[in-house]
């Protein structure tokens, strides 16, 4: 699956790979540089500049089969420069998507490898890849729109659904009464992959999993098959079994080995690939509960970075020790990598068109606004002095506002302006809302207590 390139750069192409290379410098210093916030003509300028040289490779191509080091810099220059679009919250161009249509490709590229999803898992990657679709179709009219870029593009999606296809194929061979148990099954063994991982000290745990393994295996005919009402074999039961003695297998794996095989523990190179997985995976986990407050997009790059170089150790999909042979076992690895994918494609999906200039207000909002509408669902406030602090905090983000716009440090106007002040208005409609029940409160407390003393 991954690629390492072998063909030699052609003497014409030379120039075009000097370019890449130092715009991947000029964006790898961007990136570095945590003094000031990231400005945006410094990122539509190397844009323009990587797709002058996109120009050259369209131009020189005459098929999309022959790839080599140009192709490999290029696309780095693409997801980091994608990066840089989300972080200055230009979402909605046609840049900030390269790099969420690799990632997209990526998982589902694990998926028909590890050949253990279901509809749950495809159905939001293809809502991903059509709200890309329509983004793309959208930005191609613009008259700044580059015609390569949505080319490639273009290109990307095809490949994107070129998997998804597939993958959807496998899925629509399985018989609507085997749905609930490959349902099942999937998530059972990823619950096993969980345990290699991260082994808990619940010693029920396995003997759990191990009960409804059983269970599923006694729905089987005395002949290992999932049969209908007729007793004839369901479609799709070759993937089904083929999950189910992997539980099987790997489940035994897991109680007595806990992460890799004993053939890969004494290899240093498996053990250094398993700790760097592992801890990308912490990492990852940790920034999906942060991120909001931590995250510059831009520091994806180094996951994925650090992702692709694992992944390029493969070898026609297998990882090779140091004596070129490939121990089996190496399901908790693929297992890693597709979770790290995932975590990224979630972070990706988290992120807002806001530019980080105004990230800090439009947190602070996003906070105000959960904290009335826990108030509101908790029953409201005993008196008008407890909207007291969210009426303050408002209206000192207000008063940052000039001529109703949130400025930057170089009173440019940063991205996400429409977004923030829509939360703006929200929290105030929230106070409205509030107080308004506060009052319908009184009234109704009024006519109760009026009532009784009538009545007495």
């Amino acid at each position: 699956m991954s690629y390492k390139p072998a063909v030699p750069v052609p003497v014409e192409e030379q120039p075009i790979l000097e370019k890449l290379i130092g715009i991947r410098q000029r964006l790898a210093v961007l990136k570095r540089d945590r003094t000031r916030y990231i400005d945006k003509n410094d990122v539509f300028n190397l844009y323009n500049q990587l797709v002058e040289q996109l120009e050259l490779i369209d131009k020189r191509r005459t098929s999309d089969k022959i790839r080599n080091i140009v192709d490999t810099q290029l696309e780095d220059c693409l997801h980091l420069l994608s990066l840089f679009y989300l972080a200055i919250g230009r979402n909605n161009d046609l840049p900030a998507f390269f790099v969420q249509l690799g990632t997209v490709r990526r998982l589902l590229e694990y998926s028909l490898e590890g050949a253990c999803y279901t509809q749950n898992d495809l159905k939001p990657l293809k809502e991903r890849l059509e709200r890309i679709r329509t983004a793309v179709l959208e930005g191609a009219q613009r008259e700044d729109a580059s015609s390569v870029v949505v080319k490639y593009l273009k290109n990307k999606l095809e490949q994107c659904d070129k998997n998804y296809s597939e993958a959807q194929s496998n899925i629509t061979k399985i018989a609507p009464e085997l749905t609930t148990i490959q349902t099942r099954l999937v998530s059972i063994r990823r619950q096993i992959d969980g345990f290699a991982v991260r082994p808990t000290t619940d010693g029920d745990f396995i003997d759990h999993l191990m009960k409804q393994l059983k269970e599923i295996e006694e729905m089987r005919d005395i002949d290992g098959n999932f049969v209908d009402d007729q007793g004839r074999p369901l479609q799709g039961q070759e993937l089904c079994n083929g999950i189910l003695e992997e539980c099987f297998s790997f489940l035994e794996d897991a109680k007595s080995k806990q992460g890799l095989t004993d053939e890969m523990k004494s290899s240093p190179k498996f053990q250094q690939i398993y700790s760097r997985l592992d801890e990308l995976l912490s990492k990852l986990k940790h920034l999906t509960l942060t991120h909001r407050w931590t995250l510059r997009e831009t520091d994806l790059y180094v996951y994925r970075a650090s992702l692709a170089e694992i992944d390029s150790m493969r070898s026609d999909g297998q990882f090779l020790d140091e004596n070129g042979n490939a121990p089996a076992g190496q399901r908790i690895l693929l297992y890693l990598l597709r979770r790290c994918y995932a975590y990224i494609y979630q972070l990706l999906s988290a992120s807002e068109p806001v530019s980080e200039e105004l990230m800090a207000v439009h947190n602070q909002l996003r906070t105000v606004k959960r904290c009335l509408q826990e108030v509101q669902r908790s029953g409201g406030i005993y008196s008008e002095r407890d909207l007291y602090p969210y009426q303050m905090k408002l209206a000192s983000l207000e008063k940052l506002r000039v001529n109703g716009y949130f400025l930057a440090s170089d009173n440019s106007v940063p991205e996400g302006q429409e977004l923030v002040n829509s939360l703006l208005t929200q929290c105030h409609q929230l106070i409205e809302e509030i107080r308004d029940e506060k009052h319908q409160h009184d009234i109704e407390e009024d006519e109760a207590f009026t009532k009784t003393s009538e009545s007495s």
